[in-house]
């Protein structure tokens, strides 16, 4: 009797936070088909359950938004559909963090929807291995052409110099062509990662991005 009062009061918060690309915001696609491609990780949680359309509560305006989380055989992709109507009503940018939770508590289930905010450049490494600026108006100084920086990076100050390579379209139905850098950092030139700064305390800060974090929480 007692083991089983102390399950019902067991409580689960899952917590996943997803780091929308260019392509997920819209950003230079001439596509209306919006969807956050989820990690294969994501799969295996409770987060989501695939096929079912899922009502959570946007937090900051206090409304409800809705998600479906989909498997596609034909290429092996785990989605979350439905984020036109949410990208557009809330205008979501590239930098910005979204958040899911999902209480599970005692036989029911909360679900809750949260945007921040972030004021980012973000550095996305193309498959022609130069880098597509998002948001490069937010670099001191900045120019077309680029732009040498101090930056902190893993606990360091270190110069980051950007430099305009090429403009070309991303693909032949491109709508407009597109700018192509290259990034030396502390004199190594970068490849394989994609990167974002950003200002902290009047500083400037550039890291590796992250594109999704999951964590669980059981008591």
């Amino acid at each position: 009797m007692l083991l089983r009062n102390i399950y019902k009061m067991m409580q689960r918060i899952l917590e996943y936070i997803h780091r929308p690309n260019k392509t997920e915001v819209g950003v230079e696609t001439n596509t209306n088909d919006s969807y956050l491609k989820l990690a294969p990780a994501i799969e295996k949680t409770d987060m989501f359950v695939p096929n079912e359309v899922e009502s959570f509560l946007y937090l900051q305006k206090g409304e409800e938004v809705i998600f479906k989380a989909v498997k596609y055989p034909s290429n092996n992709e785990y989605r979350l559909t439905k984020l036109g109507a949410v990208r557009k009503r809330f205008d979501i940018k590239c930098g910005d963090e979204l958040v899911f939770r999902k209480v599970i508590s005692d036989g029911s289930v909360q679900r809750f929807f949260e945007i921040k905010k972030f004021e980012k450049t973000m550095f996305y490494l193309s498959s022609k291995k130069r880098y597509i600026l998002i948001n490069p108006n937010l670099l001191p100084d900045w120019k077309e052409d680029g732009v040498g920086l101090t930056v902190w990076y893993k606990g360091r100050k270190v110069s980051l110099e950007i430099s305009f390579v090429e403009k070309k379209p991303a693909r032949s139905d491109s709508p407009t062509p597109t700018d192509y850098y290259c990034l030396k950092l502390a004199g190594t030139e970068l490849s394989g990662k994609s990167y974002c700064l950003s200002k902290r305390n009047g500083e400037m800060h550039f890291d590796e991005c992250v594109k999704w974090t999951f964590n669980e929480i059981k008591y």
